[in-house]
């Protein structure tokens, strides 16, 4: 194998690790976060808009919300609940290619799961077409 083959075989090579290394989890940004957002099998859901507002339902109930990124991983959102205003600040994850969004609540430890709505939706009726052929 002469040199010049042997150098693009390295390049190529690098290039296929780095991609398939980065392949994995997603890095949280304010772009990939926007969106609405809920538990497998609840119809609630906590939607994140780009002007860093949202809103937040437990189906029966909604409440409005402020958010930032702070850092790269942690989550700030400010909410007016009766009159006081409560910030709350989360470490917060993407995994499954952005896909899942896991939040640790930093002062209580409270670990909350959640799933982008369409995932949600795709599972749902694949679990639901399942069921139909038994």
């Amino acid at each position: 194998m002469n040199k010049t083959k042997f150098v693009l075989l390295v390049a190529i090579s690098m290039a296929l690790a780095f991609a398939f290394i980065s392949c994995g989890d997603s890095k949280l940004t304010e772009k990939n976060l926007v969106g609405i957002w809920g538990e497998e099998n609840s119809t609630g859901f906590t939607e994140f808009f780009k002007d860093g507002t949202g809103v937040t339902s437990d189906g029966k109930k909604s409440f409005s919300f402020t958010w930032k990124l702070r850092d790269s991983n942690r989550l700030q959102i400010d909410v007016q609940i009766l009159g006081s205003q409560m910030t709350m600040m989360s470490s917060a994850e993407l995994s499954e290619k952005g896909t899942l969004l896991t939040l640790i609540d930093e002062e209580d430890g409270k670990r909350e799961v959640l799933r982008k709505k369409k995932e949600i939706n795709a599972k749902q009726a694949a679990a639901e077409a399942e069921a139909a052929k038994q």
